[in-house]
């Protein structure tokens, strides 16, 4: 029980303390600025793949942030939605992680999967959520941006990340869709306006169905939050229909 009460003070300790940064929270956000992106791909300073239809109707358009997962090549990840961006007239953009994953994904490996909430200091945001702030500041510089139309998408570690950094940023993220996460860290507080988008199959062999059923979904729909959630039958996949039916509910394309 003692070790129980030290552990929950210093986990308080740490989020009271920890800065902006440490928690995810990110600064860039959308300005009225003029379309100066150029059309096609472009790399952005700190390694994100953005991309731009080449043809765009007039006005704030929408933007899909995509995460990759654990050594998945993050060029071809975010390339497989340009058919997507071409027809709703969207910007997309990639982020690379600068290990083979997530910065939290990473200092998290040692704990047990299966917590929604940090239980430990190490497990902070890092150079990765810094990395992805200065990508955003840059394209929204250079894009006019729908302020209520961004999403925050990724796959098996980059949908654990993408609901993490989401959850801490709902000034910034109106959806967040994640496709079979490992787990979830809380912020302080979490945004009932913030909808949030969970698939995952019911036989994954890498990350557990239950974990996210459980663990994300049950916890997030009592704090009162609006949560899609998809089981299929299936491993730690993409299923195409699901992806269609996210991009629907978020951009309504």
């Amino acid at each position: 029980m003692l070790t129980t009460r030290i552990i929950v003070l210093a986990c308080a300790a740490f989020l009271i303390a920890a800065s902006a940064e440490d928690r995810g929270i990110l600064s860039a956000q959308p300005t009225a600025s003029a379309l100066t992106l150029a059309a096609g791909e472009t790399r952005l300073p700190d390694g994100s793949l953005a991309y731009r239809p080449s043809q765009l109707p007039p006005g704030p358009r929408p933007l899909l942030v995509i995460l990759h997962g654990y050594g998945q090549d993050p060029a071809q990840f975010t390339r497989s939605f340009k058919h997507w961006a071409d027809r709703c007239g969207a910007l997309l953009v990639g982020p690379v992680a600068k290990d083979v994953t997530w910065d939290v994904i990473a200092t998290s490996r040692e704990l047990d999967t299966r917590r929604t909430r940090p239980s430990l200091a190490p497990t902070r945001f890092g150079e990765d959520a810094r990395r992805i702030d200065r990508d955003l500041a840059a394209l929204f510089a250079s894009a006019p941006i729908d302020p209520k139309r961004i999403a925050l998408l990724g796959f098996s570690d980059g949908a654990s990340y993408s609901l993490s950094l989401g959850l801490a940023n709902p000034q910034l993220f109106s959806w967040v869709i994640a496709f079979s996460p490992g787990f979830a860290l809380w912020p302080k507080h979490v945004s009932l306006g913030q909808k949030i988008f969970i698939a995952h199959g019911t036989h994954d062999t890498r990350l557990p169905f239950e974990a996210t059923r459980d663990d994300i979904v049950k916890p997030l729909r009592a704090a009162g939050v609006e949560v899609q959630f998809r089981s299929f039958d299936g491993d730690h996949v993409l299923v195409r229909p699901i992806v269609q039916e996210s991009l629907r509910l978020a951009f309504g394309c």
